[in-house]
């Protein structure tokens, strides 16, 4: 690893998908493979982990607007979702152990949510070493 530390202290704001924290603004290393033998073939590649972002149906219901408290627009509703929206808080009450007992809203607490955000990966082409 480059940076021993991954936690560089970025993160984003949910309310207006805004970064935070500054991230590094330019990383550089060397790096040496002890274990290289020059008389087999080998390959290196790099991979980079971006700051977090907003997943792409955040950004969509900050753009537009959405009311989750008076849904009336199927955006409002797919915003509001408890799984896949920004209304985590509809779920603090409801109390998974019996679903048969709950709404159908209310069920929807108990599945595991879907993050708001998301960290892209990215890799370089390999570089091919041949003796």
């Amino acid at each position: 690893d480059v940076t021993p530390d991954a936690d560089n202290g970025a993160g984003v704001d949910l309310a207006t998908c805004e970064s935070q924290g500054a991230g590094h603004a330019s990383l550089c290393h060397r790096w040496v493979d002890e274990d290289f033998d020059p008389s087999q073939r080998a390959y290196y590649y790099l991979r980079v982990l971006e700051n977090p972002t907003c997943r792409w149906s955040v950004r969509q219901c900050l753009e537009n607007g959405y009311d989750c408290q008076n849904p009336t627009t199927n955006l409002d509703r797919d915003c509001c979702d408890p799984v896949v929206g920004l209304n985590r808080t509809a779920c603090t009450d409801v109390a998974c152990e019996n679903t048969d007992l709950l709404t159908e809203h209310e069920a929807r607490c108990c599945l595991p949510p879907v993050e708001l955000t998301i960290q892209e990966r990215a890799w370089t082409s390999a570089i091919w070493y041949t003796p």
